[in-house]
């Protein structure tokens, strides 16, 4: 007896994508629940084994704008920076509850503190991508 698998080939994300669908999701630091609504159904059609792709695609995303001083590592305006990004995401918990793609994203931001912050509400979400967006902070 043989079995036939259905297997319909998946075309992964381009960094262009992922950019894009934040981006809709997030135009000017304001949460579009359209935007994140497409966000949320991109990510739900995707197989489970190109989460982890995505995630590298999202770590290289800037979802906050860097100060543009030349020596910004070094700087004051750095911690700034990453204080406001955290600040946001806690400002923001209520209206990033109803986006779980949104919150997908900024699960996978290159700021550790704002990825565990995320990671934390994410947990907190009832819909199946959440389950496979915390299985890939599992190894973070």
């Amino acid at each position: 007896m043989f079995c036939t698998l259905n297997v319909r080939p998946v075309r992964l994300p381009t960094r262009e994508d992922v950019d894009a669908l934040v981006r809709a999701a997030l135009p000017d630091n304001t949460i579009d629940l359209d935007g994140a609504a497409r966000l949320l159904a991109f990510l739900d059609e995707l197989p489970s084994p190109v989460l982890p792709r995505v995630d590298e695609l999202l770590r290289d995303l800037e979802l906050f704008p860097r100060p543009t001083d030349r020596l910004w590592t070094w700087s004051r305006a750095f911690a700034e920076w990453r204080a406001r990004s955290l600040h946001w995401v806690q400002t923001h918990e209520a209206d990033l509850l109803r986006a779980p793609g949104l919150l997908g994203a900024l699960a996978g931001s290159a700021d550790g503190r704002v990825r565990e912050h995320a990671t934390r509400l994410l947990a907190r979400v009832e819909h199946p991508f959440s389950t496979g967006a915390l299985l890939v902070r599992l190894s973070d």
